[in-house]
């Protein structure tokens, strides 16, 4: 006898799931993974990949950092969803990927909240 769960509640407890296993991952950064790593697992059936917020560096140089990662980012989703399917070794390779640089991103997200807090660095109110 097979017991089918209706594909709403099915989808309910997933989401419940993902958002679970997102915030136990955000509450333990030290694990290096990406807090949104759920909508790697769920990309296949909604096809969309979300970029990280924007940080809004002020300095030049971590700007240029930003756009980089992003970039790589963006390129790596784009690859991951048009192969979503293929070998299961090449999907693989790609969660690799997008955990590196979700990692990086992280520790720039860091830098750019400490180098935006710098005195030099905050808007100053004319008087």
């Amino acid at each position: 006898m097979i017991i089918s769960t209706p594909l709403p509640n099915a989808l309910h407890a997933a989401a419940r799931a993902r958002a679970i296993a997102e915030d136990v991952v955000a509450q333990n950064t030290a694990t290096g993974l990406p807090a949104c790593l759920g909508q790697y697992v769920t990309s296949a059936v909604f096809g969309t990949l979300e970029l990280p917020r924007p940080l809004h560096p002020v300095s030049i140089q971590l700007a240029s950092q930003e756009t980089s990662l992003r970039g790589a980012l963006q390129l790596l989703h784009e690859r991951h969803l048009t192969g979503a399917g293929e070998r299961p070794e090449a999907a693989a390779l790609y969660l690799e990927a997008a955990f590196k640089l979700h990692l990086k991103w992280g520790r720039l997200a860091a830098a750019v909240a400490v180098d935006n807090a710098r005195p030099c660095n905050r808007p100053t109110v004319a008087q």
